[in-house]
């Protein structure tokens, strides 16, 4: 599983690094949308009957969260700011890892999640993705200075 994860990762990288870098809203909206992909993901492999009714509202919800991160980024210029592709590529690891989740889902648990989501107001999900998108600069900010600090020449030792 290790060794699985750790190819996942270096691929992941490599498909990040060769794409234009990504901005800080697409990182704070993948983690937004990992939740109901995960838990609506599982409903409708475990409840193919119902996989509609799952799709259409995991679709709603990612249409919301996009929606909402574009009136943000207006306000918010630092949803513009350039990720570097390691941060990506951890949350695609992230959701590659959550995809194998192991947990049976009832099908009120999965209608249970429906209600989580419509419930979110649109305020409490903006204020939720810009303490995540603050989070994620400082963060940006501290490894971006360490990769700085440690790609540095050493200064040459004087004998």
């Amino acid at each position: 599983m290790i060794i699985g994860s750790a190819i996942l990762l270096s691929l992941a990288v490599q498909s990040a690094q060769a794409e234009a870098p990504a901005a800080l809203r697409q990182l704070v909206q993948e983690i937004a949308l990992s939740y109901p992909r995960t838990e609506l993901g599982a409903c409708i492999k475990l409840y193919p009957a119902q996989a509609e009714t799952f799709t259409t509202e995991q679709n709603r919800f990612s249409t919301r969260i996009d929606g909402l991160l574009d009136a943000m980024q207006r306000e918010h210029p630092l949803l513009l700011k350039p990720v570097p592709p390691a941060f990506m590529a951890f949350q695609a690891m992230q959701d590659a890892l959550t995809d194998t989740d192991f947990r049976k889902r009832t099908p009120e648990d999965c209608q249970a999640v429906i209600g989580e989501l419509e419930k979110l107001g649109n305020e409490e999900l903006k204020t939720g993705m810009l303490q995540v998108a603050t989070q994620l600069e400082q963060t940006i900010i501290r490894y971006e200075s360490e990769m700085k600090r440690v790609s540095a020449p050493e200064p040459a030792m004087k004998f």
